[in-house]
């Protein structure tokens, strides 16, 4: 049995995944930093209506 982890982002997270995305940094990498899948972190900006690139 697989066990899979959730990676819970508080609201200060969530702002600072946006503000590293729009300062350039991809999708993948800002993931890598919150050990989380990077649909998790497109998941927030889409919620947070960043335009993704």
């Amino acid at each position: 049995m697989l066990i899979v982890k959730q990676t819970i982002l508080s609201e200060a997270d969530k702002a600072a995944v946006e503000t590293m995305y729009l300062s350039g940094m991809s999708m993948s990498d800002i993931a890598r930093i919150y050990g989380c899948h990077y649909t998790t972190i497109g998941r927030i900006l889409r919620r947070r209506n960043v335009p993704i690139r």
